[in-house]
């Protein structure tokens, strides 16, 4: 791991908030990082968003102090924007129901 990208890990760790997950439970991850994706020249900013959701992803784990393997499902987004600079993360349960009412378990604790 580049040493910037552990540097952005650990400072990111500061803003998330603590979210207890039980040992069943399964996670939706959505992210959108808002920048500024164009150059002055009209040109496209390449910025791989799949990469940076695994690290947002990784550093929410190791922070919560659950397997990233809760995960269950995952999407991102980019949106331009030139005034403002951010990432948006929004993480869900996901809660599935058996046709006899039982939620159904994965063991998701670290």
């Amino acid at each position: 791991m580049k040493p910037e990208v552990r540097q952005y890990k650990t400072t990111m760790k500061f803003y998330v908030p603590k979210w207890d997950l039980g040992a069943a439970d399964k996670v939706d991850v959505s992210l959108e990082v808002v920048d500024s994706w164009y150059f002055k020249n009209g040109s496209f900013r390449k910025l791989d968003i799949q990469n940076l959701g695994k690290v947002l992803i990784d550093l929410i784990a190791e922070k919560q102090g659950w397997d990233d393997s809760c995960v269950w499902s995952f999407s991102a987004r980019k949106t331009h924007s030139d005034t403002s600079k951010h990432v948006n993360v929004v993480m869900r349960k996901i809660v599935e129901v058996t046709e006899q009412g039982a939620a159904k378990d994965a063991a998701c604790k670290a």
